[in-house]
């Protein structure tokens, strides 16, 4: 599991393992965007619970670098049957927003 949970249902904190051996297959200083786009298929599924709809699709924009020293918090919105949008942020910053489309589950 990528994310954490927090005290609120829709915010959950990346976690940024660096010794995965995919994401991390070489020595980086920030995030690779495939873990934030795991991240955003994670929180679309949490976000739909357990018989909720499959993330299918991803439209995704990546606005900057998300270092791997600092917190990156990973925020979703929309309804639960429908696609929701997943913005990952570092400090006051969007680093990374995804539109996560959905299939039926």
């Amino acid at each position: 599991m990528l994310l954490s949970p927090t005290g609120r249902p829709d915010r959950r904190r990346l976690r940024v393992d660096t010794a995965h051996p995919v994401f991390f297959a070489h020595p980086l200083d920030h995030v690779p965007g495939m873990l934030l786009l795991a991240a955003a298929r994670q929180a679309a599924r949490a976000h739909g619970g357990p018989d909720g709809p499959v993330p299918a699709s991803f439209h995704a924009a990546f606005h900057q670098f998300t270092e791997v020293d600092g917190p990156v918090w990973i925020e979703v919105s929309g309804a639960g049957g429908a696609d929701v949008q997943v913005v990952a942020g570092q400090g006051e910053s969007v680093a990374f927003e995804c539109r996560v489309g959905a299939a039926a589950g």
